[in-house]
């Protein structure tokens, strides 16, 4: 999938792929920001909830730090990924050792300078060879791996003279024996990770196009790539009647993506493509579109959660729609008692002038999208709340598209976590945001929250991270979390 986005991306722009040499020239300050400011989701071995805090940590700045960052990832590097990240300086206490490795800054990080330090300690280079091949095929047992640290530690002492920083050496090679990559593998993976940095900070809205399309089904991506959208300036648009096809679209006049119908739950993209095959008609009322839609593949449960997702905007607020359609697809076609009408909360002045046939119990030969028009003016219906609109986001799209400073303060609570210290995971309306918080248990207890709810928060603090050792809980240094102190369930 990662280079089917860079060509797709490439396509979308107009753009050849650039070849090696000239992506070379085209890495830039720009680029390497991607992952300075974690905009990372997507981009190849910097897309995940590990890799990138670490990313944003190392900030690479050349294609043999990408190398060297996508190597000292994989679990082979494991003792030496910390002080690598923060590019601390190393040195495995001999410096003719040291001079061996420098292509790793004298660390093992790949397989061939593992191969390196095997050939220095006495291994035979074919030796050697099978070995790093038994690590990349994780083809290692315990009784080998042993016997081959006896054999290390003699090389090491006959070398070294004694046995202090041997320790270290041995558990880089031990914890290769469960996944490293070879130099060359790293830097294939590192390329495939910068074209997609140079398309997203070059070409941004061509890249978020093909990438929510490409991560439609997947709501977690899709709520990064959302998130990432306004370091761009580019406004991801609701969908909408007239605009929307099945699949995400950019518009470059205004430097925004409009959401592709066939990606929410429950559509597909025959409904979508029905629906905008009817966008250049001109309809007098939302009855002459229902009656079209009527006809094509958009089905009940669809209708409805286009409407609650507002995607009608032009014909009126989502309840006030809902309420038409369900009087519409319940209204009979050629006839319909006078005391069904009451149902309606139409009297028979409003119908008569509609229909050219009645009787003392019935009305017959009406014009139905007439007809319903008139009684959808008159039926009653309560007006959309904000909390409505969030909660239909929340269920068919995974995320929100409701921001702005009006509603400063105002919180929507998607995810709740009581296992231990209340743990919740809010929408902030204002910044249009996710962010995660706690809320002391005795104040939880006090005002429990659900999922769904619609929160005014009015006090918070900072405090350290902790974790459990011994029973207690301790501090982790250098680490905040957020705290709820002070909220109030609010209806909006």
């Amino acid at each position: 999938m990662v280079w089917a986005i860079i060509k797709d991306t490439c396509e979308l722009a107009n753009i050849p792929i650039p070849t090696i040499r000239e992506m070379n020239n085209l890495l830039d300050e720009k680029t390497y920001e991607v992952y300075d400011k974690g905009l990372t989701c997507s981009i190849n071995q910097a897309d995940s909830d590990f890799a990138t805090p670490l990313a944003m940590r190392f900030k690479p700045r050349s294609v043999s730090d990408m190398s060297a960052f996508v190597a000292i990832l994989r679990p082979g590097c494991a003792s030496l990924l910390q002080d690598f990240i923060d590019r601390k300086p190393y040195t495995t206490g001999v410096p003719e050792l040291d001079e061996i490795l420098v292509e790793g800054s004298h660390r093992m990080i790949y397989q061939e300078l593992i191969m390196k330090y095997l050939i220095w300690l006495g291994i035979p280079e074919t030796g050697s060879y099978d070995i790093i091949k038994k690590i990349a095929k994780k083809k290692f047992k315990e009784p080998e791996l042993k016997e081959l640290k006896d054999k290390l530690l003699a090389g090491w002492v006959n070398r070294v003279g004694k046995e202090d920083g041997f320790k270290e050496t041995w558990d880089v090679v031990e914890d290769a024996a469960r996944y490293s990559f070879n130099a060359s593998h790293s830097l294939s993976y590192a390329y495939d990770s910068l074209y997609g940095a140079y398309l997203k900070s070059h070409y941004p809205l061509e890249y978020y196009t093909v990438a929510l399309n490409y991560y439609s089904g997947d709501e977690t991506r899709t709520m990064k790539l959302t998130q990432e959208l306004s370091y761009f300036g580019i406004k991801l648009k609701p969908i909408k009647f007239r605009l929307s096809q099945a699949g995400y679209s950019l518009s470059r006049e205004d430097n925004s993506i409009y959401k592709g119908i066939g990606s929410i739950k429950h559509m597909s993209a025959q409904a979508a493509q029905d629906l905008y095959e009817l966008r250049d008609k001109k309809y007098n009322s939302f009855i002459e579109l229902l009656s079209d839609i009527k006809n094509c593949s958009v089905d009940s449960r669809q209708l409805k959660i286009l409407i609650n997702l507002n995607f009608f905007e032009e014909f009126g607020e989502p309840n006030y729609l809902l309420n038409a359609s369900e009087i519409f697809y319940n209204f009979p076609d050629k006839q319909i008692s006078k005391e069904r009408l009451e149902v309606f909360h139409v009297n028979d002045d409003d119908v008569r002038p509609l229909c050219l046939k009645e009787t003392a119990k019935m009305f017959s030969q009406y014009n139905k999208i007439d007809l319903v028009t008139e009684i959808v003016k008159h039926a009653p219906y309560h007006k959309r709340t904000l909390k409505e609109d969030l909660d239909a986001q929340n269920e068919y799209l995974g995320y929100f598209t409701v921001s702005g400073e009006q509603y400063r303060g105002i919180g929507y609570v998607k995810e709740v976590d009581t296992k231990y210290s209340p743990k919740l995971k809010v929408y902030g309306l204002k910044r249009g945001e996710m962010f995660d918080c706690k809320i002391d248990k005795k104040t939880f207890n006090k005002n429990k929250l659900n999922k769904g709810d619609l929160i005014r928060i009015t006090g918070q603090i900072t405090k350290p991270k902790s974790r459990l050792i011994d029973g207690k809980w301790e501090p982790i240094p250098d680490t905040s979390d957020l705290w709820i102190t002070k909220y109030q369930v609010v209806n909006m």
